[in-house]
């Protein structure tokens, strides 16, 4: 035990037991794991299969990129710095890697926003998505991404620090930063990231409600009862999920942030408090695919195909088979978007032949509803889903 102590730091106000080190040491690898198996399969689906090109898989790739910067720049950070290894670390040293953790905690918050907003577009204006979400904008809403966070996170290093003050002797990521930092980046890379989602998730919502509704109008005229009224709580589900495990992960860490002025905690307790929200942060990271990609049937055929070499056996051969053929070609299963109606207006279902049977597949329970948008270029893919499975 005393060869094992060595390992932590040596600062005994604020130093981890040998207990706590070990549970977070294990919780970090653990995460590390799931971080880079998720965010690995989804950057090369995106990168193998031109179908699945679309601008908000896009997003989702970068997202991916985002989350994995997170197991190389975080993870370590988290385990030389605030669990102790280095022992005894210059302020100018703790200070570039308080700068890395944060810049991949904004970088990962800032693509949650872009993919709502880009989600908001593609169910309001579906119309218009194409010709406003170009792969122009695409770029540019992911360069905006880590440039906001890139520069924010450096200002530290312009003078925005309090090193000539610090005192302690341990390296404290978080607060190593003046309490002025810190609140201004909780409102510009957290509270207002989120503000945007919750309106465009909110917005989303009420347009599944209205499709719900015209479908059970259009279902009472071909006298269905697909139960509009279970699919909307079903729609919300979803839209609580996003919203919630966001919510889950990052608000402990956004109140412990300003926790000096909110708490009246000895340091140690604070110390211990800041490494445990930070690591719901972390775990973020690694529910992302899970979140977003692996509920995307495109997504979950493309994972299939990428693991076929791994598992060579019968059953998954020909699973294999299946993705190729839905990865090669359009979904026999998509919605498409009436010309006729207004572009705000979000997806018209219209009364065609596709939408009856979508309705008649609902009522006998054979698939699960969605909204699908198709589009009609090269790389066709569905852009958006709202599973309400």
């Amino acid at each position: 035990m005393d060869n094992f102590s060595t390992l932590v730091a040596p600062e005994p106000c604020c130093s981890v037991t040998p207990g706590q080190f070990i549970g977070f040491m294990a919780f970090d690898a653990l995460i590390f794991l799931g971080i880079i198996v998720g965010n690995t399969l989804v950057v090369m689906s995106v990168m193998s299969f031109p179908k699945m090109r679309s601008p908000t898989n896009v997003f989702l790739a970068s997202l991916a990129v985002a989350d994995l910067f997170v197991a190389f720049a975080c993870l370590p950070c988290d385990i030389i710095f605030s669990l102790g290894v280095a022992g005894e670390v210059s302020p100018w040293l703790c200070l570039v890697g308080s700068s890395l953790t944060c810049v991949s905690f904004s970088v990962s918050v800032n693509h949650l926003a872009v993919i709502a907003y880009d989600r908001y577009l593609a169910i309001t204006k579906p119309l218009r998505y194409y010709t406003q979400m170009t792969l122009r904008r695409v770029r540019y809403l992911i360069l905006a991404s880590w440039t906001i966070a890139i520069f924010y996170n450096l200002l530290p290093f312009f003078g925005w620090n309090q090193l000539s003050t610090y005192n302690l002797d341990y390296c404290d990521l978080l607060f190593i930063h003046p309490f002025s930092y810190r609140c201004v980046g909780t409102v510009v890379l957290t509270v207002t990231p989120f503000i945007f989602m919750g309106y465009f998730y909110l917005r989303i919502y009420l347009v599944a409600r209205k499709h719900h509704r015209r479908i059970a109008a259009e279902a009472h005229a071909v006298q269905l009862h697909p139960r509009p009224l279970m699919l909307e709580i079903r729609a919300a589900k979803t839209v609580a999920l996003v919203l919630g495990i966001f919510m889950l992960a990052f608000s402990p860490a956004t109140l412990i942030t300003v926790g000096d002025a909110l708490f009246s905690l000895p340091m140690k307790e604070l110390f211990i408090l800041e490494i445990f929200f930070f690591h719901l942060v972390f775990s973020n990271s690694a529910m992302n695919p899970v979140t977003y990609a692996w509920r995307s049937r495109e997504f979950r055929w493309a994972f299939v195909k990428l693991l076929a070499p791994i598992f060579p056996c019968r059953y998954w051969k020909s699973l294999s088979e299946r993705a190729t053929r839905n990865l090669t070609n359009n979904p026999n299963d998509s919605l498409t978007v009436n010309p006729d109606s207004a572009p705000d207006e979000g997806i018209d279902l219209g009364s065609t032949s596709s939408s009856r049977n979508e309705l008649t597949n609902t009522h006998t329970g054979t698939t699960d509803y969605v909204f699908q948008l198709q589009n009609g270029g090269e790389t066709s893919s569905r852009v958006w889903c709202i599973d309400v499975r």
